[in-house]
């Protein structure tokens, strides 16, 4: 019976750390870092940013993928080129709030899609 309870225990254990959605909540000096590159007026400081704020899932810097994001500036990265970093930033708060936008998201900034995050990002 005890190797039963045991072998549950292992189980779960494993299920638990299997699971790849984990939230890093960054301290502030991270923040602070983060909120600099995305004041930056180099794209790549910003995407940086952004993809470093939507891997980590961390809501908390969610105004921070808010500000200026009407940014209609294409790269040219290989990742991402023909993005603007309007639409890098949609799609990094869509990854993290789980939420789907009500129209597409393309390189073109929509205040729509806009205010829909600014809004979601204020009820959290």
């Amino acid at each position: 019976m005890k190797h039963n309870l045991y072998l549950g225990f292992l189980l779960i254990l494993i299920e638990m750390g299997s699971c790849n959605q984990s939230v890093k909540f960054f301290n502030s000096g991270e923040k602070e870092r983060l909120w600099s590159m995305v004041r930056s007026p180099q794209i790549d400081s910003i995407i940086d940013a952004t993809i470093e704020i939507q891997l980590a899932k961390d809501t908390s810097m969610i105004k921070a993928l808010l500000y200026n994001s009407n940014d209609a500036r294409v790269t040219h990265r290989l990742k991402y080129n023909g993005m603007s970093v309007y639409q890098i930033k949609m799609l990094s708060l869509e990854s993290i709030t789980n939420k789907k936008p009500p129209k597409q998201i393309t390189y073109t900034p929509d205040s729509i899609i806009i205010n829909f995050y600014t809004q979601t990002g204020a009820s959290r």
